[in-house]
Formats: C-alpha cells, sequence, structure tokens
C-alpha cells in the first residue's frame, strides 16, 4: 500500500498517540564551582561608569567609532586603546569598528575588573561582527 493510499486515519491516531506520550524526565544537575560550571554572564552595574580597552590582534590597522561621541580612531597592528569612557546610560555605550580594506573582524569581549570591558578584535576568515554594545541592564551584546 503506498503512502497516499493510507487512510487519513493512520496520520492521525501517529499524532495523537505522539501527544499522548509523557514528556521525558529532566533532572536539575549541579556543578563544582570554577570546575563544571559555565563561566558566568558578563555584568556590569548598571548606572556605573565602565573603561573600555580596545585591542587589535590582527596585522592590520583597524578603526573603531564611538557611535554619538568621537569620530572615528585608528588602532595600530596589535596594539590597544584604553581611553573610552562608556556608561548603561543614556546614551549607552556602542562601539562599531572595520578595516580599510574591507576584512572581516571579530570581536571577543571579556571582563578583566568589575568596571572594565576589554574588546579584543580579530580578523575572521567566517561571518564576523561590527559592534559592541553595552545595554541598559548591564549586559554586552556583540554584533
Amino acid at each position: 500500500m503506498t503512502l497516499s493510499r493510507l487512510p487519513l486515519t493512520t496520520p492521525l491516531l501517529t499524532l495523537s498517540l505522539l501527544l499522548a506520550a509523557p514528556p521525558p524526565t529532566l533532572l536539575a544537575g549541579t556543578c563544582v564551582a570554577l570546575t563544571s560550571c559555565g563561566p558566568a554572564p558578563m555584568q556590569f552595574v548598571p548606572g556605573q561608569p565602565v573603561s573600555i580597552e580596545v585591542v587589535n590582534l590582527t596585522y592590520i590597522p583597524i578603526f573603531i567609532q564611538q557611535v554619538g561621541k568621537t569620530n572615528f580612531l585608528s588602532i595600530a597592528s596589535r596594539q590597544s586603546l584604553y581611553v573610552l569612557r562608556g556608561s548603561t546610560l543614556s546614551p549607552n555605550f556602542s562601539l562599531i569598528f572595520w578595516t580599510g580594506e574591507g576584512g572581516t573582524l571579530q570581536a571577543s569581549v571579556s571582563q578583566p575588573a568589575a568596571q572594565v570591558l576589554r574588546i579584543e578584535i580579530r580578523a575572521s576568515r567566517a561571518r564576523g561582527n561590527n559592534a559592541v554594545y553595552l545595554r541598559d541592564d548591564g549586559q554586552v551584546e556583540v554584533f
């Protein structure tokens, strides 16, 4: 018997059996701090100033701009810039970055101290990023 000749009740019966099955049992697990737990989410205190460090880990100069605050700045290859100040208050801190050659960049963020945001920018062959945004709630997004 071909699929087109199956009675309509067969697929409906199968669907109803799937829906009636009890959900799988999920057990909450525990983790041991600093060994099996994932990293804690990056969090800045809302309303507090944040020092921004941008590190160029590429072999070419990159350009950065704090949206609404600065003109673009150039960071030489293998150099860092530690002069930007940001905040979670209006206007929030937004940084865009690019190469003059149109290359693809990848940003990774870290929090080396309580009120320090470190942005490391690397060359990437895959689809990359071009912006970092510090949200009102103190969370960081990379676009």
